[in-house]
């Protein structure tokens, strides 16, 4: 997959800290959705240096605020709402967390490319009803749904035998190379 002169609208870099810095090292022009879908003020940010700039200024203040406010949590999590569409339409490519995508997608998603994590079937239905060409799931696909990375994490630990505190870097990827962890791929217009 070539990400190099992409355009990524990545929903919030807090909470994907390696997209947010693999995207840009690997070429991609960017948006970080911060400030537009957590906070809903209009300024996109370009660079990372403004994510640091203003998470150090902000999140002090911001980490007081109900959940509620930040993330779609109870009935938000299954209503969309476009919220600044054109971002997504300036976009070749959507990341982030889906509940982040699911809430703001606009109608047309045609020949997106959506990379995220935790859908669900009915997730994976609707990207294909608005025209989204492929989906990659940071997780694998179980029974046609991705589960959090927590989800996984919880599985590395439980067959590990260790305390998650113990685990190391080596030893999440040996796990994850042992159960053949791969990423999930689906064409959803093929």
């Amino acid at each position: 997959l070539e990400i190099a002169g992409k355009r990524v609208l990545l929903m919030s870099s807090v909470d994907r800290v390696g997209m947010a810095e693999v995207f840009p090292a690997l070429g991609a022009k960017m948006v970080y959705g911060d400030l537009l879908y957590a906070v809903g003020v209009p300024v996109p940010m370009r660079h990372l240096w403004q994510i640091v700039l203003l998470g150090t200024l902000l999140l002090p203040f911001m980490r007081l605020l109900p959940i509620s406010y930040l993330y779609p949590t109870g009935s938000q999590e299954e209503s969309t709402r476009a919220k600044y569409p054109r971002y997504f339409r300036e976009a070749d490519i959507i990341a982030g967390d889906f509940k982040y995508i699911k809430r703001y997608m606009p109608e047309d998603m045609v020949g997106k490319l959506i990379i995220t994590n935790t859908t669900r079937a009915k997730d994976v239905e609707e990207l294909r009803r608005r025209g989204a060409k492929l989906l990659i799931t940071t997780t694998p696909s179980i029974g046609g749904e991705s589960f959090g990375t927590n989800v996984m994490e919880g599985v590395f630990v439980a067959l590990s035998g260790k305390h998650p505190d113990d685990l190391t870097e080596e030893d999440y990827l040996r796990l994850a190379e042992e159960i053949n962890w791969q990423p999930g791929v689906l064409d959803l217009q093929g």
